[in-house]
């Protein structure tokens, strides 16, 4: 065996398995170490594109809750008060102030829009599905906006509607010399007025049920990702900071 320097071959030998061994281990640990900074790094990824979502879809159930109260169960309310009111009480309702309200109930438009980047993102790029990797929560979220997009359809109809009447109002009276009460009696005793407010009653409890079913499928939706409620507000409030720079 030939000799190196002052090492006997032995020697030598054991000094290269040794070099070769923690060579080995060190590329074992560049490698593991990566591939775990990779793991992390897409379950990171995972969440944040879920959370992305999830909070979408609690946003449009805020808003949805939103013009609830603000509009669509205050309608109700003033429509059913409506019924109520005797006509000669009625033509005695000659300031806007007065009228306007029961006006807005029976013929004035909603507004209501909502921001479709993070449903957008969601649909159309592959690559935030292949983020998320979990078919469920694909398929659980791609129900809510089904579900989304048929409340969405049922209120354009709703106002489709409110402007339609409108419009055959404006053609068949000379509404110019209506007072505000006469404009109101005269509104409300169209057949197609009569029609909408009876189809009313079923589109707030379709409303009702739209909304808990939502509810209930993004709560799924947290669940199927194991993310819990501070996790989500964390990420929305940073979401609400980053837009406000």
């Amino acid at each position: 065996m030939p000799r190196v320097g002052n090492m006997d071959g032995k020697t030598w030998l054991q000094e290269l398995l040794m070099t070769i061994l923690a060579t080995s281990i060190s590329i074992v640990l560049t490698f593991g170490t990566a591939a775990l900074i990779d793991k992390r790094h897409q379950a990171m990824n995972r969440k944040q594109a879920a959370m992305m979502v999830i909070s979408d879809i609690y946003s449009i159930i805020d808003n949805i809750k939103r013009a609830d109260s603000l509009a669509f169960r205050p309608n109700q309310t003033l429509l059913a008060q409506f019924e109520t009111i005797p006509r000669d009480s009625v033509l005695l309702l000659n300031t806007d102030e007065a009228a306007l309200p029961y006006f807005n109930a029976m013929v004035q438009e909603w507004i209501y829009t909502r921001d479709k980047t993070a449903e957008n993102i969601f649909s159309r790029d592959i690559s935030t599905w292949h983020d998320v990797g979990n078919f469920k929560f694909i398929k659980n979220v791609g129900l809510c906006y089904s579900l989304i997009e048929d409340l969405e359809h049922r209120l354009a109809m709703q106002n489709e509607r409110r402007a339609h009447n409108y419009q055959l109002f404006a053609q068949r009276y000379d509404w110019q010399n209506l007072t505000n009460g006469e404009t109101l009696i005269t509104i409300y005793e169209m057949k197609e007025v009569q029609i909408y407010i009876q189809d009313y009653t079923m589109f707030i409890l379709y409303l009702e049920k739209r909304i808990h079913d939502l509810e209930a499928l993004n709560k799924r939706n947290m669940e199927i990702m194991n993310i819990n409620y501070d996790e989500l507000q964390k990420f929305m409030d940073v979401t609400l900071q980053n837009r406000a720079h």
